[in-house]
């Protein structure tokens, strides 16, 4: 930071270098939960790489030319972000601590950095005062540090690839402007090493040069004529432009694409209104970060959030008014927010647990420097600045503890899958149920079993042992289901208790017939708002793996349906364990496919089932519940060894070695099918129900077979246009070629060069 430092001597006093610091020791504190030694979710993805990079450091050099972690299911070019993984991995080994550091030091550089910035902004802007400068700058630092949206980019290791690139695509701002002020070929290489710096953390500092053209155009020559203006911010920012174009070639010799992320597209969402109102909740949750999973909406912090709020926007539009020489501050600040959003523009969603959060952090750069105008004089302004700076500390703590707590989970599951494993001799396969996705939004073991089963984390490295879940949108549990019960004299199943923190074994009967059962109702009987039904499938000496596909039928115009669902492995009703069915309007019918749901159907004896509309407001006449095996509603899939003990239903295509692989598909049981039709999804987009009842228009494309009894189909790697994961499942047709019951268990095809 020596170069802004130096560039403003003369305007730095000794009280805002002190307070900058003190500012920095409050931000530390605020993430001091944080920093002992635990990996969540993805972290442990990158510890399986980072142990092979260690004996073979070529795989280091290999992400500047190829796809980020050799992934296939995605197209990231991010090699920078691999080396300081690799560091830390190196001088810490497997120890969290120093990660966690680095996480909070990348941190820390954009909190300081943000205080030349901004100081430097509000002063070409055309402020003389520079201790309001200095306020600015503090103020700005302040908010940004403690904002408290940052969690899962600073708290979560993996997360630190948003909070590298902010740092990057800070320091090279303010190097910009140091270098438009002093015109040096020093200032100009730092500049250009920090974007290229930014450029290889993530594909967020694709707008710098955007932002530098924003910079010399509203500040630089704000007061030269517009052609002037725009000849000017031209000039001083072609350099970085062609940089940039040379930033494209290089992702498009690396990965093969000009796009890439996780579709490789660039179009706008299938459905307006979602995306629509996505935007609208994840902006809500920009202005107002507080997790909902621990501070509700009827919280008095959030009151307080939303009286601060108002009163910031009340500053802000007065000091609009009266100081004229924020307006070009402003409108170069709301410029660069519009910039930070572009490149998340299709993928931008906050959840209410502040999930997706980490996409919106390059955005609060320019947030924190539109909020701290309005803070600029006098004394009551301050006031109210000390105000939300407790409350941004208050909300960043708060957000903190949820992951700490998700920390401290997935050491309790690891250390306690370990003990287990003191008892289980090799690797014998191994089914985990009811491990945490996360804990109210903080990543806990999403993505994280294959590398938390490996030395050092582990005592052994284990390759059998497998992680499912009601949510789980890739391994095919519902087609897997009947292997799992042919072996289960060789599978060890053991649910995860929270209450306990310790696993407990689950058995497995091995003979399952799938039952039938129906359930006859009056006309009097409707679902309405408030209303439940419950049904025990004791009563009908039904075991959960004997009840498939539970169907509802009746009269009304209810759009759709929740079935919540209790057993020995899931002892109470909660959203975790239910399921979620479209009306079928041809059959004016709800189909919940029980049998696709592992913490369900091996749930044992003694379930129960809820059934509640989704839209209280609608009515639903029940005529009849029917409990169905699902082949007389569905079409089967298969192909060789495609069992829980062989591929799990994966199957493997490359260029390289399997071009080609068959298939088998037959709907010879589901009444009146005549046809068959295969759907097959885009890349790295998954079927959004399990077992559907409607046909998803979004696919990569379908194919027609036109007989029911078991067909033999090939399926060629030229079908799949790019290397990725596809999930393919097959429809019954009837004569009209309308769909018949509902979509088959799906398989996956994992395709690569």
């Amino acid at each position: 930071m020596s170069g802004p430092g130096q560039n403003q001597n003369s305007r730095t006093t000794a009280v805002s270098y002190r307070t900058l610091a003190a500012v920095v020791a409050v931000v530390v504190m605020a993430y001091q939960p944080v920093l002992f030694d635990f990996f969540v979710g993805d972290d442990f993805v990158h510890l399986i790489w980072l142990k092979k990079a260690m004996v073979a450091p070529e795989l280091i050099w290999r992400n500047f030319y190829h796809n980020w972690l050799d992934i296939t299911t995605t197209s990231f070019y991010r090699p920078l972000i691999s080396v300081f993984m690799a560091l830390d991995y190196y001088f810490g080994g497997a120890n969290g601590l120093g990660f966690h550091l680095t996480n909070l030091f990348f941190h820390l550089v954009a909190t300081v950095t943000i205080f030349f910035i901004a100081r430097g902004v509000y002063t070409d802007s055309g402020s003389q005062c520079e201790r309001e400068a200095d306020i600015y700058g503090i103020l700005a630092a302040s908010i940004f540090g403690l904002y408290p949206l940052h969690t899962e980019a600073v708290s979560w290791i993996t997360g630190r690839v948003d909070a590298v690139v902010t740092a990057f695509i800070c320091l090279a701002l303010c190097f910009y402007r140091v270098w438009r002020h002093k015109k040096d070929t020093i200032s100009f290489i730092q500049t250009l090493l920090f974007v290229i710096a930014g450029l290889l953390s993530k594909e967020m500092a694709i707008t710098l040069p955007a932002m530098f053209l924003v910079y010399s155009f509203i500040l630089e020559n704000k007061n030269a004529p517009f052609r002037i203006r725009a000849i000017n911010s031209l000039k001083a920012t072609i350099p970085f432009f062609i940089l940039l174009a040379f930033y494209f070639a290089l992702r498009k010799f690396a990965l093969g694409t000009f796009v890439g992320g996780y579709d490789n597209s660039l179009l706008l969402m299938s459905d307006p209104g979602h995306f629509i109102a996505t935007w609208l909740h994840g902006l809500r949750m920009f202005l107002i970060p507080l997790n909902r999973e621990v501070i509700p909406s009827s919280h008095a912090l959030t009151y307080a959030w939303y009286l601060i709020l108002a009163c910031i926007a009340f500053l802000f539009f007065l000091n609009l008014f009266r100081k004229k020489e924020l307006r070009p501050l402003t409108l170069f600040n709301l410029a660069l927010l519009t910039l930070a959003f572009l490149p998340v523009y299709k993928l931008f969603a906050i959840g209410n647990d502040l999930q997706g959060a980490r996409l919106a952090q390059v955005a609060t750069v320019p947030l924190a420097l539109l909020l701290a105008s309005a803070f600029t004089t006098s004394k009551p302004r301050l006031l109210i600045a000390g105000a939300y700076s407790l409350l941004l500390f208050s909300g960043l703590w708060l957000n903190n503890q949820v992951w700490a707590e998700a920390g401290r989970t997935v050491n309790a599951i690891r250390h306690a899958l370990a003990a287990q494993y003191e008892k289980i001799k090799g690797d014998p396969p191994v089914l985990l149920l009811d491990l945490p996705d996360n804990i109210k939004g903080a990543y806990a073991m999403r993505n994280a079993l294959d590398g938390l089963t490996k030395t050092p984390q582990f005592p052994r490295d284990l390759e059998h042992c497998l992680s499912v879940s009601a949510f789980e949108p890739i391994i095919p549990m519902g087609y897997l289901k009947e292997s799992i019960f042919q072996s289960a004299d060789k599978i060890t199943v053991l649910s995860w208790s929270e209450a306990a923190r310790d696993f407990k074994k689950i058995p497995i009967s091995k003979a399952v017939t799938p039952g039938t059962e129906t359930f006859k109702f009056a006309d009097a009987d409707a679902l309405e708002s408030g209303k439940e039904l419950t049904l025990d499938l004791a009563s009908s000496n039904l075991d959960c793996a004997e009840a498939e596909v539970l169907k509802v039928s009746g009269r009304g115009d209810a759009d759709s349906a929740v079935l919540y669902y209790k057993t020995a492995i899931e002892p109470d009703f909660s959203n975790e364990s239910s399921l979620v069915a479209q009306r079928k309007p041809d059959e004016n019918s709800f189909y919940f496919p029980l049998g696709a749901r592992p913490d369900f159907f091996l749930g044992g004896s003694g379930g129960k089932l809820k059934l509640k509309l989704l839209n209280p407001r609608q009515t639903f006449v029940l005529e009849e519940i029917t409990i169905l095996p699902k082949l007389s509603l569905m079409p089967t899939i298969s192909f060789e060894n495609s069992g829980y003990l062989g591929s799990k239903g994966f199957l493997h295509l490359s260029n390289s070695k399997l071009k080609e692989a068959t298939i088998d598909v037959d709907a010879s049981a589901v009444e009146g099918a005549r046809k068959i039709r295969l759907s097959i999804s885009k890349p790295n987009l998954y079927f959004k129900f399990q077992n559907a009842t409607i046909e998803e228009a979004d696919l990569l494309t379908t194919i027609e077979i036109d007989s029911v009894m078991k067909n033999k189909l090939k399926l060629e790697r030229s079908l799949f246009p790019s290397d990725g994961i596809y999930q393919v499942r097959p429809w019954a047709l009837d004569d009209r070629e309308a769909t018949l019951g509902i979509a088959g268990d799906h398989i996956v095809i994992s395709v690569d060069d």
